[in-house]
């Protein structure tokens, strides 16, 4: 797997224009040439991303064009709660790696903590991918984007209808996917034929109903008027 990894940083340069600067994707592109069009290529293409999210992205910046982009992890709260789990793994490394070292061993408890920490990385790569890929309206139509969990991308001529949500109001219906933090969604996206959406470690679901939520609905829903036109 390591060396799969180093061959398929080497080809991130030259992805890099062919997933327009988002790391993921570049990385997606760079697995597959490494890989193929194999199912492997998805689950290492996602764990190299949650190492750069996790551990080499703090220096980025968030797209430029502030008014086609749209973050979705602060008016849940979905962001406020992996920085609370973030906070509480190093409280709980020092005292667990001490009871399984006196129970089991110390290399029981080097195994522990090193899960533990591959589980605050976990955290951190989620986080950053929230905040640096955000959603984006362009002419084209609508990438829609929540952190390395889901994404997709629709055409303004395979939408049907776009519809803002009262509070708590979802249904249970055919076709439909949720794609929003915390279930908490704010807009329903129908669709003329239904897209493919990609989810974690190369997930794939079709669905005609999008469920998904933005931070800043109304200037949302004010770009995607003019854009409609």
């Amino acid at each position: 797997i390591a060396w799969q990894a180093t061959l398929a940083v080497k080809s991130l340069r030259r992805s890099s224009a062919a997933s327009r600067g988002d790391a993921l994707d570049a990385i997606r592109i760079a697995s597959r040439e490494v890989l193929g069009e194999h199912r492997f290529a998805e689950v290492l293409a996602f764990e190299i991303a949650l190492l750069y999210y996790g551990l080499f992205s703090w220096t980025s910046r968030r797209p430029a064009d502030h008014l086609e982009t749209f973050t979705c992890y602060r008016r849940s709260g979905y962001g406020s709660l992996l920085v609370a789990f973030a906070c509480l793994v190093p409280l709980e490394v020092v005292p667990v790696h001490l009871l399984v070292a006196s129970l089991w061993g110390p290399a029981a408890a080097w195994a522990v903590t090193g899960l533990g920490i591959w589980g605050l990385i976990w955290i951190l790569g989620l986080f950053q991918a929230l905040r640096l890929r955000p959603s984006r309206l362009s002419e084209r139509g609508l990438e829609l984007r929540v952190g390395l969990r889901w994404q997709l991308e629709v055409p303004f001529e395979n939408m049907a209808k776009l519809e803002r949500l009262p509070r708590s109001n979802k249904k249970a219906e055919r076709e439909s996917l949720d794609i929003a933090p915390l279930h908490q969604p704010v807009f329903r996206l129908e669709l003329a034929e239904p897209a493919e959406v990609l989810g974690v470690y190369g997930q794939r679901r079709k669905a005609r109903l999008i469920y998904f939520a933005v931070d800043e609905p109304e200037r949302f829903e004010r770009r995607f008027g003019e854009l409609v036109g």
